[in-house]
């Protein structure tokens, strides 16, 4: 018992702004997000849903599935599922920030929902981002693949700094940290049958890119069988 007590009190933090550090105060409730103490508190929040509706929580963020089939079946029983979370978390004493909660209709693009939570609307949208992963309407994973893509299609030029300074394991390693994870984060959810032809053949361009730079290949020498031993390491 004294070490949870330990551990929830004379708890200190600051906050930064623009680089800009505010004085230390002590927290006053609440515990460490996505701690065992957390899990424990927040364990009963999936109880207040109706049993045809499924959750999906990770620490502080939860997804509500709900099916139904009318249009009016799914919007009722959406809208009682945001509405009774929220007043579970109240009952908790945690805040909700009601803007922040976002719709999506899956099979039905462009439908026009508006939900309402803590008298906030909630317009129904094209997709959503769920622990890093995209999730639009039509479950395409085309914006998932073209966001990831982006992000790593230009590697920086401190690549070549560390290829002359690392040996050639060491500088895969740093590149599949950097780069492979990135660029196959929840390959579970999205990477399958399901996904584009046209969006795998870009996935697989900047897939080889990144190895050449591991293998020194920056002219294009070698073809994409030559460079398929290092998959191995990659994806392991």
């Amino acid at each position: 018992m004294k070490v949870i007590v330990d551990f929830l009190t004379e708890r200190k933090c600051k906050v930064e702004v623009d680089n800009c550090l505010s004085k230390e105060k002590n927290v006053q409730i609440g515990c460490v997000q996505g701690s065992v103490l957390f899990n424990l508190y927040t364990r009963k929040v999936p109880e207040c849903f109706r049993k045809d509706v499924t959750v999906v929580s990770y620490t502080d963020d939860t997804s509500v599935i709900v099916s139904g089939n009318t249009d009016e079946e799914v919007f009722e029983k959406t809208e009682a599922s945001i509405n009774r979370h929220v007043e579970m978390l109240l009952g908790l004493s945690m805040i909700v920030n009601s803007k922040k909660t976002e719709a999506v209709y899956f099979s039905k693009p462009n439908k026009h929902l508006i939900f309402k939570c803590q008298n906030e609307e909630i317009t129904v949208g094209p997709g959503r981002k769920v622990l890093g992963a995209y999730f639009d309407e039509k479950l395409l994973w085309t914006p998932q693949i073209k966001t990831t893509i982006n992000k790593i299609s230009r590697p920086p030029s401190g690549l070549k700094f560390l290829r002359k300074r690392l040996s050639k394991r060491s500088f895969l390693k740093a590149t599949t940290i950097q780069f492979y994870g990135l660029l196959y984060y929840g390959p579970q959810a999205w990477l399958g049958s399901h996904t584009k032809v046209a969006d795998i053949r870009r996935l697989n361009s900047v897939h080889y890119k990144l190895l050449r730079i591991v293998e020194n290949d920056w002219n294009k020498r070698k073809r994409r069988t030559d460079l398929e031993v290092f998959n191995c390491l990659v994806l392991s």
